[in-house]
């Protein structure tokens, strides 16, 4: 069976700022398993994460942030929301 190809997030010259995770897997375009690698966990756990099912750790939390480039309230504020 064939692989299909990652779709690649868009790069920026500046890096934006996004509301939350799931703005930003929509707006660049880079999936699950690509964050899930680049942060170390697996893509459901971001995908519960994405869906308000669950709140990262602390520190799972500001890595995703950083490589995502969203506001760490943002996590506790979409479960919540929930």
């Amino acid at each position: 069976m064939a692989k299909h190809p990652r779709r690649q997030p868009l790069k920026s010259p500046r890096a934006r700022r996004y509301p939350n995770l799931a703005t930003y897997i929509m707006q660049t375009g880079e999936s699950m398993l690509d964050i899930a690698e680049a942060v170390g966990v697996t893509q459901p756990q971001i995908s519960r994460i994405v869906r308000g099912l669950s709140i990262p750790r602390p520190a799972l939390a500001r890595r995703l942030a950083e490589h995502c480039h969203v506001p760490i309230e943002s996590f506790l504020r979409e479960y919540v929301v929930r």
